[in-house]
């Protein structure tokens, strides 16, 4: 009986998350403020993108869209962002990867610094030069973001 309920509990958060994901994809684009055409690149709408891409991999198949190394990063861009670390095994949930292949990933983000450990080793965030790269990067995609 415990079994069944842990599992039903499982599939709840599943579909909750699903349902959030599908929310952020489809909502529509907040309203640019600054000058003409000026993108405002916020966790907001890089999670929309980790967002349609969950939904693009479940309509599709996730075998044709394994892209871990991009899913860290939009993922520790996002945090970024939001001005937050994230931890290794949230970074390892933004991919649909094993775990030991999402770690070996984080490891070569790292050695490539894209990404940097905090003292006690869970914590990760983005390099300065990581950082400045994704925004430059998501400035000159501009409204095309939802085709990354």
């Amino acid at each position: 009986m415990r079994r069944l309920k842990d599992e039903l509990l499982e599939e709840i958060a599943r579909l909750e998350r699903s349902l959030e994901e599908a929310r952020l994809a489809l909502e529509p684009e907040p309203r640019e403020r600054g000058g003409r055409g000026a993108l405002l690149v916020d966790e907001h709408k890089v999670r929309r993108v980790l967002a349609a891409r969950r939904i693009r991999e479940r309509q599709l198949g996730e075998d044709l869209f394994a892209d871990p190394a991009w899913d860290l990063l939009l993922e520790a861009f996002a945090a970024d962002l939001g001005q937050k670390r994230t931890t290794v095994s949230e970074l390892c949930q933004a991919t649909i990867v094993p775990q030991s292949v999402a770690i070996r990933w984080i490891k070569k983000l790292e050695q490539d610094e894209w990404l940097s450990r905090s003292q006690d080793e869970q914590e990760l965030e983005l390099t300065p030069q990581g950082a400045a790269r994704l925004r430059r990067y998501f400035e000159v995609v501009g409204s095309a973001l939802l085709l990354v």
